[in-house]
């Protein structure tokens, strides 16, 4: 796997996908998102507000899943004590089982 470090073209376009957040996040803050007196919120647009807030958190929580897994897998010393850690708060009720 190439890494930013190795590649300067990786760490160009990572950078730059960066600043594009970066500049999203500044605009949509100075945006004046009040909604005018008297005007209603329409059903179309509460649940577009829904799904951005669903896939937000799921991609959000994916992102975290897979760093959890690749520095477990990078630091195996943090594996072996998880692991223990897992085994010692589960000993009284047995480890849980996927539910199939």
């Amino acid at each position: 796997m190439e890494t930013r470090e190795g590649n300067p073209a990786l760490s160009l376009e990572a950078d730059r996908e960066q600043l594009e957040i970066e500049r999203e996040f500044v605009q949509f803050s100075r945006s004046p998102n009040i909604i005018p007196r008297g005007r209603k919120i329409r059903w179309e647009e509460v649940i577009d507000e829904c799904k951005s807030f669903y896939f937000a958190g799921k991609e959000a929580t994916a992102t975290l899943l897979i760093w959890a897994l690749l520095l477990l897998a990078k630091h195996q010393e943090w594996q072996d004590k998880a692991r223990e850690e897992v085994i010692r708060i589960c000993a009284k009720t047995g480890l849980p089982a996927a539910k199939i």
